[in-house]
């Protein structure tokens, strides 16, 4: 009888990590969507225009303002993946981050911030895309030792502006600044 109990507590322990990592990725899907909702309610009522931005790092990187989207979104809840750190929530206004494809015609699109837009976005798409800083860097730029696999997947998420949700992999080239914001 010990052995059976032991047995299914080892099942349920192998499963808990992965259970967990796919309903913070479902979590953090619904935040995207509801963003893109947010942003095509803002942009009913603003003749088509998007919230302001801000470049970051290169520019293919915008961070939106979240707060213009409070309004439709009934909050700032939906700015942040759930696995956020709190210690990052306090000094982050989001942690999704807008690329933004620049015109064929502008000399930035030869360069290359834009050629890695066009590792994960669709080419041929002229929309944004909206990704998640948390799953990315805490994948790709582990700079905490302690950080299990259950809340460092193997992919991030990111939605263009129609709706449709990929999952994938990518380089990236920035450093893990949601870590170094906790350490400070």
């Amino acid at each position: 009888m010990i052995a059976i109990l032991l047995l299914l507590s080892g099942i349920v322990m192998a499963v808990y990590p992965r259970a967990k990592v796919s309903a913070s990725v479902a979590s953090c899907k619904q935040n995207i969507r509801q963003q893109v909702m947010a942003l095509n309610m803002y942009g009913a009522d603003y003749e088509g225009y998007e919230p302001v931005h801000e470049t970051i790092d290169f520019p293919a990187y915008a961070m939106r303002r979240p707060f213009l989207l409070e309004a439709y979104a009934g909050g700032n809840g939906i700015m942040y993946c759930p696995i956020t750190p709190q210690c990052a929530k306090d000094k982050l206004y989001s942690t999704y981050i807008f690329s933004v494809k620049p015109e064929k015609n502008s000399p930035l699109y030869n360069t290359a911030s834009v050629q890695f837009e066009r590792w994960f976005a669709d080419p041929n798409s002229q929309y944004p895309v909206i990704h998640c800083l948390v799953h990315d860097e805490l994948h790709f730029h582990p700079s905490e030792r302690h950080l299990s696999d259950a809340t460092n997947p193997p992919y991030l998420v990111w939605l263009t502006r129609p709706g449709a949700i990929k999952t994938g992999r990518y380089p990236i080239f920035r450093g893990g600044r949601i870590a170094e914001m906790c350490s400070k």
